[in-house]
């Protein structure tokens, strides 16, 4: 068993999670999105060549013995490749020899299986902030005086007083989710009496006003069952 880490990370990171054994892999992405991060899943080789986006994601968490290929043939690809992108090998095998194996093909991390969570979520803290450090990446800005969104390199948008509204309340969140009943009530609404379908259509609203503005995915994630929550670091200034 994997034991539930209790400290919360400092910086949120956009990981893709490659793990053949589906229940496993369901808990390490409920994990690591209740830490703040945004995931993406696969559980095949194939999948994770489907799904992953250099420009997005800054860390793979690797699993070696996979139903379509062998991991570490993965990692020199993605290294070959000269994806600029953190990778952790999360894998039964163990030992010295194993390891070593793994970080010569190009793993910035190696975890034998079991470990602990809090193990799994500290690295990625450290491997995120080396990562970070090491480039100059522009983020999102929130003004709250003008109520305008301003996405990395591009020009500012000017957001309705709900959408503003609905946009701070989900990054008041820190990476958090943020319940549907807390955004409504920051609106000024009744929960028991609101009816959600306006709430849906706000975020659709939104998030298409950032699309057709800039070419760029508003960076919020529904947290099913839950809410939404903020998946990159967002400025505020006013």
């Amino acid at each position: 068993m994997l034991a539930l880490a209790h400290a919360r990370i400092t910086i949120m990171a956009n990981i893709i999670l490659l793990e053949d054994e589906s229940v496993l892999r369901a808990e390490l992405a409920d994990f690591l999105g209740e830490q703040g991060h945004c995931v993406d899943t696969a559980g095949s080789i194939g999948e994770f060549e489907q799904k992953f986006c250099p420009e997005r994601q800054l860390i793979a968490i690797v699993d070696l013995g996979l139903p379509d290929g062998e991991g570490l043939d993965l990692i020199t690809r993605l290294r070959e490749d000269g994806d600029r992108i953190g990778i952790i090998v999360a894998t039964a095998r163990s030992g010295g020899r194993n390891k070593a194996k793994g970080l010569i093909q190009g793993a910035d991390h190696y975890l034998s299986k079991p470990f602990e969570l809090d193990e799994l979520a500290a690295t990625i803290t450290a491997l995120a902030r080396r990562l970070e450090d090491g480039a100059i990446r522009p983020r999102w800005l929130l003004d709250t005086l003008r109520c305008q969104l301003t996405p990395p390199g591009k020009a500012a948008i000017d957001l309705t007083s709900q959408s503003y509204i609905v946009f701070r309340t989900i990054v008041s969140g820190a990476g958090k989710p943020v319940s549907r009943r807390k955004i409504v009530e920051a609106l000024g609404e009744n929960y028991l009496h609101y009816d959600q379908r306006r709430l849906d259509t706000q975020m659709y609203q939104l998030r298409k006003l950032v699309l057709d503005a800039c070419g760029m995915d508003l960076p919020v994630a529904t947290a099913r069952g839950r809410g939404y929550q903020i998946t990159e670091a967002v400025d505020l200034r006013g």
